[in-house]
This record gives C-alpha cells, structure tokens and sequence, in this order.
C-alpha cells in the first residue's frame, strides 16, 4: 500500500498520511470489518479512493496555471488508461456471465443489462417475479465470486494503473 501511494503521489510524507488515513479510518470502523470478505482488496481500493480524493483536493487549492496545462498534457494518456481498465473490467464481467447458468443469465441480461423491470423480466422468462428475482440474486452472486476469485488481476492491474 505504502508502494502505491508513494508512486501515486510522489511524495514519501504524503504517502505516510495516506496509510495513517487508511488505518485510522479502519481502526474507527473496526466493528464492521467482519462484514469486509475480502479485506486486502478493501485496503487497495481505501487506498486508491482516498489518494484520488486527496489529489483532488490539492487541484482544487492549488490555481496554480503550469499544474492545470500539465495536468491537460496528461489528460489523453490518464483517458487512454482508463478505457484500457474499463476494457479489461467489461471482459471481466462477460467471462462471467458467460458461466452463469442460462436462467441467471437471462435474467441478468433482462434487468441487469437490458433495464427491465423484474415484473416484465419474469414474464418474457415465463417464471414468477420471485423466481426471477432469484435467478437475478445468484446470478450476482456468482458474478461477484468469479470476480472476486479474479481479484489477483485485478489488483495488478491498480498497481499498474494507481489513478484509476
């Protein structure tokens, strides 16, 4: 975590505050953390949530005219990065609704994908508003496990990409 943070922000006291941040808030909350299944993925994304949020607020102190045009200059570069991750999550996700049973996935793709409502979804599935729902509950859950399981390639890829 100190790692990120420090490539992040570029500076080793910053990226101390950032840790103690992290694990102050954690210590405050520490009633819900067994409630946090997958707790290393939590600290990386407390982590990269509470540096962006910091860079942020240091944009907007600052007026300074060079930050903004250097910040401009990188704007393609950081949008490029981010459409590479969103590319990345997308295929993701279709791997695993593509290993979703047929009646998850359906209903996944009904509510989930096409914006229909659980009442219309079940009746083009010819089930009840209950079995859709359902369907639609462990298809989410299966979802989240195949992703989760993932996890690996997905923290690489926020260590490669701390901004995003």
């Amino acid at each position: 975590m100190y790692a990120v943070a420090l490539d992040t922000t570029g500076s080793p006291v910053m990226a101390e505050d950032v840790l103690q941040d992290i694990f102050l808030k954690i210590w405050l909350h520490r009633a819900r953390l067994n409630q946090i299944t997958h707790f290393k993925a939590y600290l990386f994304t407390a982590t990269r949530n509470h540096i962006i949020n910091l860079l942020k607020k240091e944009q907007r102190q600052s007026n300074a005219l060079p930050e903004q045009l250097e910040l401009a200059a990188g704007a393609s570069e950081y949008d490029g990065e981010i459409y590479l991750m969103e590319k990345e999550y997308g295929a993701l996700l279709q791997q695993a609704i593509s290993r979703l049973p047929q009646r998850q996935a359906e209903a996944y793709r009904l509510i989930r994908l096409a914006g229909l409502k659980r009442e219309v979804a079940a009746q083009q599935m010819g089930v009840s508003e209950d079995t859709t729902k359902s369907h639609l509950t462990q298809a989410l859950r299966n979802i989240r496990a195949f992703c989760m399981a993932h996890l690996d390639c997905i923290i690489f890829l926020l260590l490669a990409h701390p901004f995003v």
